[in-house]
């Protein structure tokens, strides 16, 4: 078994091969390895280990890929049913539910999001019981046909997570009718939705072939949904250990996270000292004053002016243009430094990715690009137990997803014309390029090491671009970023779902009509729901402050980064602007893996390959954007997980590992849910809990840097700025004196949003409202 399991991989490079493996000896795979064989071997080797039948040394994962043999089952019913009355009622259902939710908490000032754990966890529960509740015999058989099973929930799943969300393309939407006077018919904005979403799927189908079949391509962020599944269906229900040990600990997050969230909801901060990288990058270029980083906000992504006030940036335009006139009188714009750094470091993973991906991965991307030659005929040979299940069920054609992609480009064309986008024919045809390109170099990294941190740094990326190719245009620039950004995502999420319908043994025909049935459902009630929120609530959604029920806050933001782009990139970002390294530092990140890749071919037993430069520099200015409080406890589990527990109780970790990680994260989403709904404002009404202490933390930390320092240190600043995103509308510093008091005073005052940050009575007196 032991030979078989490692025979399964590809490797990247030829120092990486065993002397044992198939590239050392030569000759044809196909002659080597008998895939039958290999598969009988394996459903021996896993009914060891779930009889505990084997040694631990069996038990241990020593290759990442390894958990798709060790802790994932490869069985299959074929005779199961995948599409039934129940999945149609409950996969319509739970798409209409995400969908009409996902676009209505878009303007809403709580965000909401509905998660894929959180569908999975609900669609359990009405499938087992729609099993109880419905007639199972004589002509009602067909809604009941038997007990719900495994490959009804995946196919219900993979159709609503789709629908769940709200597309990229309803943004520009929503921004053209409230901003520039240009309301879309609803052919063809739902035309607009569906087509920008199939071109990722057109990039997937092509895909694949090398990064979903093969084993090395284990997909790590499906491994605990998998398991999920295949313990809820597979073990003996509620009489499982595995099944037991899932509710107990969902039920336990689902009660504690209540404490943090709402009770205790500021304590989470209190030991958050960032990312040691970005801690170090923030506090140079603060300290630096690098782009003129003190006179502006130390963390925000807003612009600003030469004073420190927020930039006009509507007051830059004329009939939705640039108008240089207008620029001459309200002069330059700024960013902060953070944002900036946080740019910049996108753009140096972004350059280094290409690199990375092409000398670590050239031997997964081989393949494809062979591929695209006509006259090439070698086929080529996967050898995976999973994939080798899979053989049973009907292939998709390539020629299917060739025809989505080519339908899909006709539609974007067609409807970036009649849209009035101001973007080129030819513009869009590079920025698909462009997209597809990159696409398969992020796919490599999800697919092979669950890096999926791409998406900010990504629409950045084609912001920047469509600023070069279409200047002064800020609605052509978000229709780049449509076409550039959203359809890698799109490819992403199909892959992804893809390689779950493939340890699951859904079949491939099946997954790939959920996904179009849950984006068909997902773009209609999406743009419903859009045209009904705006033509309803059209004030509030352009008033900065809005109302308590309703916010433009995200369509607001959307415009503000597609006007900073598409009008001032020239000037921000040109050869002698102050940002001018930013679309430099895309040519420079191509060239920062060279002396890992050069130390490594030195010193090739040191680890030097397990340096990920392009993972490195995208986490080197992390603290600047959103909130980053999970960040370290996420990487101390993390470090205790997948490093102690595996090496020292491999038993406990293939077999429980996963199960835990799904319920924590089921836990925290389905209680989270419930708490949006309930106090944190999402039905229109926030409660806080009762003042009992908990709302005013002292945070020792911070009140001890500042009592025992002449200057308010980068820490306290950076805290500072961090806490209303964590505490909205609760003062939580009892105690800020000496001279950290008008540091940080000066810096929230120059941010320009005063008392919806802090109440600086309460910093300076301790009394807290």
């Amino acid at each position: 078994m032991a030979d078989t399991v490692s025979q399964l991989p590809t490797y990247d490079d030829e120092k990486h091969v065993s002397n044992d493996s198939l590239e050392k000896k030569g000759g044809d795979p196909a002659d080597s390895i008998d895939d039958a064989q290999m598969a009988k071997e394996v459903e021996e080797f896993e009914e060891r280990l779930q009889n505990d039948e084997a040694s631990e040394s069996e038990y241990l994962v020593q290759e990442a890929y390894e958990v798709a043999i060790k802790v994932l089952s490869t069985r299959d019913e074929p005779e199961l049913q995948s599409i039934t009355f129940r999945t149609i009622v409950l996969g319509l259902g739970f798409s209409a539910f995400g969908a009409v939710l996902a676009q209505i908490y878009y303007f809403k000032p709580q965000t909401l999001l509905v998660s894929t754990l959180f569908l999975l966890i609900l669609s359990y529960w009405f499938g087992n019981g729609m099993h109880m509740l419905l007639p199972s015999k004589g002509f009602f058989r067909f809604l009941n046909p038997g007990p719900f099973n495994i490959k009804e929930h995946v196919a219900i799943i993979i159709m609503s997570s789709t629908a769940a969300t709200s597309a990229t393309a309803i943004q520009v939407i929503s921004v053209q009718d409230l901003y520039y006077n240009n309301k879309m018919n609803g052919g063809l904005a739902i035309f607009t939705l569906i087509g920008s979403q199939l071109l990722g799927y057109g990039y997937a189908g092509l895909l694949q072939d090398i990064l979903v079949k093969p084993t090395k391509c284990f997909w790590p962020v499906t491994i605990s949904t998998a398991n999920l599944f295949q313990a809820l269906h597979y073990d003996n229900q509620m009489t499982s250990k595995r099944v037991r040990l899932f509710w107990t600990v969902f039920s336990v997050m689902f009660v504690w996270e209540i404490i943090p969230q709402w009770i205790f909801r500021c304590s989470l901060i209190n030991q958050d000292i960032g990312i040691f990288l970005t801690y170090i990058l923030m506090a140079g270029v603060y300290y630096g004053n690098l782009w003129r980083a003190k006179d502006f906000p130390f963390m925000s992504q807003a612009i600003f002016a030469q004073d420190g006030t927020q930039y006009n940036q509507t007051a830059l335009l004329t009939n939705g243009k640039f108008d240089p006139v207008k620029y001459e009188q309200l002069g330059p714009a700024f960013f902060s430094a953070t944002n900036a750094l946080y740019l910049i470091t996108s753009n140096l993973s972004l350059g280094a990715t290409v690199t990375h991906v092409a000398f670590w991965h050239w031997r997964d991307l081989k393949p494809f690009i062979l591929s695209l030659n006509p006259w090439n005929k070698t086929p080529q040979i996967v050898h995976d137990v999973h994939y080798e299940k899979m053989k049973v069920y009907k292939q998709i054609p390539r020629w299917w997803y060739f025809v989505v992609l080519l339908g899909a480009y006709a539609i974007a064309q067609a409807t970036n014309y009649e849209g009035h986008s101001g973007l080129p024919w030819w513009a869009l045809t590079v920025l698909l390029i462009i997209s597809f390109a990159l696409c398969s170099l992020f796919a490599t990294l999800a697919a092979t090491i669950g890096f999926i941190e791409f998406n900010s740094s990504a629409n950045g990326f084609f912001q920047m671009i469509t600023a070069y190719l279409v200047p002064g245009e800020p609605v052509a620039n978000m229709y780049g970023a449509l076409y550039g950004q959203h359809p890698m995502s799109q490819a992403i999420a199909m892959l992804q779902d893809l390689k779950l319908g493939q340890y699951v043994k859904l079949a491939p025909r099946v997954t790939f009509l959920m996904q179009m049935l849950g984006t068909v459902v997902g773009a209609i009630l999406n743009y419903v729901m859009m045209v009904t929120i705006v033509d309803s609530n059209r004030d509030a959604l352009l008033s900065i402050s809005g109302t308590r029920l309703w916010s433009g806050q995200n369509a607001q933001g959307y415009n503000s980064n597609a006007i900073s782009w598409g009008g001032l990139g020239p000037q921000m970002f040109g050869a002698h602007a102050i940002y001018h390294m930013v679309p430099i530092s895309l040519a420079i990140g191509v060239f920062l893996p060279l002396p890992f890749i050069a130390a490594w071919y030195i010193w090739p037993k040191a680890g030097f390959e397990n340096f990920n430069t392009a993972i490195i520099l995208q986490y080197s200015c992390y603290l600047s954007v959103g909130i980053n409080t999970s960040v370290n406890p996420s990487m101390v589990i993390g470090i205790f997980s997948q490093w102690w527990v595996r090496t020292r109780y491999p038993r406990w970790f293939t077999k429980y590992n996963y199960i835990v990680a799904a319920a924590l994260d089921g836990g925290t989403q389905v209680i989270s849910f419930i708490l949006n709904f309930a106090v944190f404002g999402a039905s229109g009404t926030a409660h806080t809990f009762p003042s009992g202490g908990a709302t005013t933390s002292t945070y020792p930390l911070i009140a001890a840097s500042c009592r025992t320092t002449s200057v308010c240190s980068i820490n306290v600043i950076v805290q500072l700025l961090l806490l209303d995103d964590v505490c909205t509308g609760t003062c939580v510093i009892r105690s800020i004196k000496m001279k950290c008091n008008a540091r940080a005073s000066a810096h929230l005052a120059r941010a320009g949003t005063g008392a919806a940050l802090f109440d600086y009575r309460c910093a300076v007196t301790g009394v807290c409202d």
